[in-house]
């Protein structure tokens, strides 16, 4: 049992302290949730809000007087007073300074409660206390409490589009250590948005494989998922943190097709944000798959990617290759690639 309350927030321009790279865009919409559970903030929150929303949801931040009175708004909706809810605030031990999940530091005007803020060291977590106008207050993580969380809605464009021809898909995510764990979490969002929506067919299969120096299947062709399963797997996928072993992803897919094999189009979506270990190995892979009947298409992510190889993988076909300049605008191929795959 969780409350829904959807607002569009007008995020203002400039925020205080430092930024993330993920900038927040103009009237973003974004939709509250204050879920019935209780947890402990340092551990089962995030895990809880992946499970349930996906990369789009995170512990609620209110960076400007405007979002304090958009909780306000919510949290009066709820007709809830008097109880603490885990928000994404925390003590930044290094910088000796209070700042969001995003590490926006808290404005100087932030609304603390009397006698609050108490830094308490590496088990200080923030929450806010609902009597009145909510106040911030400082609190140990240990401590079990509900919580709020906001979920990002996907802009126009970033959302895959069903494909309701039959069809069976391998997206190939790219783990290595160049990406960083935030990069990949975005290359994961990715994956999972493509394949949940594939599956809105229920003739269609999908599978995951993640790969860097070495080769694991998140999902097979063969395994029946439902969309929660689909989201959850994919989300909580090992970052292998390694090198670049396109030829192993590659291969994995043509694998997948191999053991799993029906009489529908064969389709691999490759995510690469760089070069390959072996472009001799890569290139081979990639002629295995085009054997194979696989209809191959690569998304190249930032500006260090191997155009030449990028090409073959996608079987010579320029009109298989997909750019973007950086993580933060990948979810705009999201409609474009699903459209592509499934013509």
């Amino acid at each position: 049992m969780a409350f829904f309350f959807r607002i569009y927030v007008h995020w203002f321009s400039q925020k205080f302290g430092r930024r993330n790279k993920r900038q927040k865009r103009f009237y973003l919409p974004r939709e509250f949730v204050l879920p019935q559970s209780k947890c402990c903030w340092a551990r089962k929150c995030k895990q809880g809000l992946r499970r349930r929303f996906g990369a789009d949801g995170s512990l609620v931040s209110i960076e400007t007087q405007e979002e304090h009175g958009n909780i306000t708004e919510f949290l009066r909706a709820t007709g809830d007073s008097g109880t603490l809810y885990w928000t994404s605030g925390k003590f930044n031990i290094e910088e000796n300074v209070f700042e969001w999940g995003n590490g926006v530091q808290f404005s100087p005007t932030a609304p603390w409660s009397p006698g609050h803020p108490n830094s308490q060291l590496s088990l200080t977590g923030v929450t806010l206390y609902t009597v009145g106008s909510p106040r911030l207050r400082t609190q140990f993580n240990t401590v079990s409490s509900r919580y709020i969380c906001e979920i990002r809605l996907s802009e126009d464009g970033e959302e895959a589009e069903p494909c309701f021809s039959d069809n069976d898909l391998v997206i190939v995510v790219d783990s290595s250590s160049s990406i960083g764990q935030v990069n990949y979490l975005s290359a994961l969002e990715f994956a999972a948005k493509l394949a949940t929506a594939w599956v809105d067919n229920p003739n269609n299969r999908i599978s995951v494989v993640i790969y860097s120096s070495s080769v694991l299947s998140v999902i097979g062709l063969g395994e029946a998922v439902t969309v929660s399963q689909i989201r959850d797997r994919v989300y909580n996928a090992t970052y292998l943190s390694g090198g670049t072993a396109s030829d192993l992803g590659i291969n994995a897919a043509v694998t997948e097709f191999k053991n799993n094999a029906r009489a529908v189009p064969k389709n691999m979506v490759f995510l690469t944000d760089g070069s390959s270990n072996s472009p001799s190995l890569t290139l081979a892979a990639a002629q295995n798959a085009l054997a194979a009947g696989i209809r191959s298409f690569s998304v190249g992510i930032g500006t260090n990617i191997n155009q030449q190889e990028l090409l073959a993988i996608a079987g010579n076909d320029s009109t298989h290759v997909f750019n973007t300049d950086g993580f933060e605008d990948l979810l705009k191929l999201l409609q474009p690639v699903s459209r592509r795959v499934c013509e």
